[in-house]
């Protein structure tokens, strides 16, 4: 869903519903406009952000970091790994 017409739409409906928690299983790069819409509407300025280990990009993070405040991301590491790395919450 990278096209302006669908963001538009998937960002009217989500106001619509007034979300608790949004899951958007995509790149930084490619959920701007999502991000962006969240900044400027009270109904999702509210809603949990969730993303994915994809968010899990230091330079996407450090890019993008005024879009999420408050934001949850997974980040993967493995048993024999001493501590995870990056994957933090943003806000």
């Amino acid at each position: 869903m990278t096209d302006p017409d669908s963001i538009a739409a998937g960002v009217k409906t989500l106001e619509t519903l007034a979300p608790q928690a949004v899951f958007i299983p995509d790149t930084l790069e490619n959920t701007v406009k999502i991000l962006e819409a969240r900044m400027t509407s009270p109904a999702l300025a509210k809603a949990l952000l969730l993303g994915p280990a994809l968010w899990d990009d230091l330079a996407a993070v450090r890019g993008f970091a005024h879009l999420l405040d408050g934001a949850t991301y997974v980040t993967p590491f493995f048993v024999r790994q001493l501590s995870p790395t990056g994957g933090e919450v943003c806000g």
